[in-house]
């Protein structure tokens, strides 16, 4: 017969593999979680903004916008007064397409886009002192006080010496684990690089020591039918962001809020997708779609359960049929295996 002690035995094995499936699970669960931030944008004011300028690098210094505009033929550096009226603009070369916009001591650095070459700007007159060259495209420039950082389409932010542009390390930016690219127009203060995606209407706060993403703002509201895209953000001595876009009429002082759906996501997802950047992930549409496979520990659990039922009934029936004399052995019956003994 199985003894009582023996069925007790199990009883606790049971238990034992219950506790280990519920670890196992809530583990899986706090892995998965993102701890991503997810904000959204909360207009404080605005002023006008020249909608003939495809922004492409945006800059605050001691009361005034600076800006470079893109496009062959009609790129430009630009002084805007706070009240967003251009008070001069230097028209680039026809062959260079402006892009990002970073200041360096008493002189503007301006990218291009496939040119190889970052144009350098005297501050106070808008001469062109010189220029530095590189491999690859120039997207988003930004100085974080001790380096220029520099984006260029790809997952890739390099750091590079203000002195001769040379490359001093990078990082690969990542959500959950995962690239994202078509990093655009940049944005340094002390602790942190703040990047507009293209094609979206996020904004990514980046870590510039382990290149992970530890904010997205969601900027939608700002975006009008016929607008072009976000693209432009500066922050001022106060800490005040603003952001702007492509021939946008306007450019926005915003405040950052906690997102309404970061209540509702229970998952952690975030708005970007990664590894491409340029759309975002498209929810489920039925029931069916949305229904989520069950975590494997949960079958790994029930088959235990299983097994050790299987293999208590087995050791019964052979102690049972063991226990009977030659003659009277035979197949047992259940009730049987299962009597404590007295």
């Amino acid at each position: 017969m199985l003894k009582t002690a023996d069925c007790k035995r199990v009883s606790q094995l049971i238990v034992v593999l219950l506790l280990t499936s519920v670890l196992m699970n809530v583990a899986a669960d706090a892995h998965e979680t993102s701890t991503v931030s997810q904000m959204e944008v909360e207009v404080v004011a605005n002023i006008s903004h020249d909608n003939g300028a495809f922004t492409q690098g945006l800059l605050w210094h001691q009361g005034m916008f600076y800006e470079s505009t893109g496009l062959l033929g009609e790129s430009t550096l630009r002084e805007v007064f706070p009240n967003g009226t251009v008070n001069r603009s230097t028209d680039l070369d026809a062959n260079y397409f402006g892009e990002g916009l970073a200041l360096v001591g008493d002189t503007l650095v301006q990218l291009t886009w496939k040119n190889n070459i970052a144009l350098i700007w005297n501050l106070s007159d808008f001469s062109l002192l010189g220029n530095f060259t590189y491999q690859g495209e120039g997207w988003g420039l930004c100085n974080n006080g001790t380096a220029l950082v520099m984006s260029n389409g790809s997952d890739e932010i390099a750091f590079r010496n203000t002195v001769d542009f040379s490359i001093i390390r990078t990082i690969n930016v990542t959500l959950d684990g995962e690239g994202v690219v078509d990093l655009n127009e940049l944005e340094c203060n002390a602790s942190s690089i703040w990047a507009n995606v293209w094609h979206s209407d996020d904004i990514i706060r980046i870590n510039p020591d382990s290149g992970e993403v530890d904010m997205v703002v969601d900027a939608s509201e700002l975006s009008n039918d016929g607008w072009g895209v976000l693209n432009g953000i500066s922050i001022n001595e106060d800490g005040s962001m603003w952001v702007t876009g492509k021939n946008w009429p306007l450019m926005y002082e915003v405040e950052l809020v906690e997102s309404s759906n970061q209540e509702n996501n229970t998952d952690g997802t975030t708005n970007v997708e990664q590894g491409t950047g340029t759309d975002k992930p498209q929810s489920c549409t039925s029931d069916e779609e949305c229904e989520s496979d069950a975590p494997l520990s949960i079958y790994l659990f029930y088959s235990a359960v299983t097994g050790v039922a299987l293999a208590c009934a087995v050791i019964g029936i052979f102690k049972v049929w063991r226990a009977l004399p030659a003659d009277e052995k035979r197949a047992p019956h259940l009730e049987d295996v299962f009597d404590d003994d007295e």
